[in-house]
């Protein structure tokens, strides 16, 4: 992947928290989304990395357990194919797994009483409103003034989609990176600080 977007993850749960926060967890997913569609095994993570193949599994299979990278059996030649790798492919027919980054951004588990109000109030009032049309009418603005300045050309997402996946990693990424930054500016705004001082929240 040419591009990245975040330097941190918003996680969901405290088991996410856990595999992003050791050095290896966090290590091993920056790579991946680094190789973007063309993924990796773990045997290229593990020398890219110089980490210990049995770290590598257990991490991959933690980060699998949350959905943060899936895999493909797909046949990658990694230089000239040894010997033993050839007979071992056709003797159990299995073919070398990769792992690809499928951070699931922008999902986001709320506590089930919120969850519930989310559903039956909150939803309502979002979709009488126009906020979902402003926020994607001004994310399209900044798409398009990043296409017509050239100093944005390396800093735009590639339009290609991945073929394991048939979807855009870098987009993705990008995409929840400009709402994040349109909701941010809302936080930060005087706007939103008048509307909760008139219940008496202050932050």
């Amino acid at each position: 992947m040419v591009n990245t977007y975040f330097e941190s993850i918003p996680v969901r749960e405290e088991r996410e928290a856990k595999i992003l926060g050791s050095d290896s967890g966090w290590s091993i997913l920056n790579l991946l989304r680094d190789s973007g569609s063309d993924g990796c095994t773990a045997e290229e993570i593990s020398s890219g990395l110089d980490l210990p193949i049995s770290t590598v599994y257990n991490v991959l299979n933690s980060l699998r357990a949350v959905g943060f990278v899936h895999t493909k059996r797909i046949s990658k030649q990694i230089g000239r194919p040894s010997k033993d790798s050839i007979e071992e492919e056709m003797r159990t027919g299995k073919q070398k797994r990769i792992y690809i980054e499928k951070v699931p951004w922008g999902n986001f588990s709320f506590t089930r009483d919120f969850d519930r109000l989310l559903v039956e109030e909150i939803d309502k009032l979002i979709d009488k409103s126009d906020i979902i049309e402003a926020c994607a009418a001004v994310v399209d603005q900044i798409i398009s003034k990043m296409k017509n300045n050239s100093n944005y050309k390396d800093f735009l997402p590639s339009t290609e989609d991945c073929p394991h996946c048939h979807y855009s990693h870098e987009a993705r990424e990008y995409a929840f990176a400009l709402v994040q930054a349109v909701s941010d500016r809302v936080m930060k705004s005087v706007a939103l600080q008048a509307v909760l001082e008139k219940y008496g929240y202050y932050f």
